[in-house]
């Protein structure tokens, strides 16, 4: 919560929580202003601009205090967040960036060689005595054991991702049912 609020009701964050425990798709909760677009109403609930916050609050949405209203964002304090979500977000994030950079690294090693690299590289093996066609074909069997590689850690970072949500759910039938 930013230093800019007091609550002054005590058990301010139960009333705030009820949404994320009787909704599992609720990521946070904003008790001051939630913004609609993509999708939802265009129109925003509660105290979204400076100017709105200088006055009391419209008595009608006083009267709406106990409705959740779903938005794809809210802002400012107070502000709850589901933490288990956040964590398996985090963890997606941090998945998908390893990912991302075991990709990139199967790409690099497939950038061509330069012509004079490549005749170099082919000498030496002609020296030792090594066919390059037989080095050409244990390389392409490498990129295909990296191709097969990636295909499975993609899989089972879904599997995982699906295993972070199914524990989320029994977090939620938990915290509602008290078990």
């Amino acid at each position: 919560m930013q230093d800019d609020k007091v609550m002054t009701q005590i058990g301010w964050n139960v009333p705030l929580s009820v949404p994320a425990r009787l909704h599992d798709d609720v990521f946070g909760i904003s008790g001051n202003c939630a913004q609609g677009w993509a999708g939802f109403p265009r129109v925003n609930v509660g105290l979204c601009r400076d100017v709105q916050r200088a006055r009391p609050l419209d008595p009608e949405l006083v009267n709406k205090s106990g409705t959740f209203f779903a938005r794809p964002t809210g802002n400012r304090g107070p502000l709850l967040y589901n933490a288990s979500k956040f964590r398996a977000g985090e963890l997606a994030a941090k998945l998908t960036e390893r990912q991302e950079r075991f990709e990139r690294q199967l790409a690099a090693t497939g950038a061509p060689l330069p012509p004079e690299v490549l005749a170099a590289g082919e000498a030496k093996l002609a020296d030792r005595g090594i066919p390059a066609a037989e080095v050409d074909e244990a390389e392409a069997q490498l990129r295909r054991e990296l191709a097969e590689s990636s295909r499975e850690n993609r899989r089972l970072m879904s599997e995982l991702r699906d295993m972070i949500g199914q524990l989320d759910e029994i977090q939620v039938l938990r915290s509602t049912h008290g078990v």
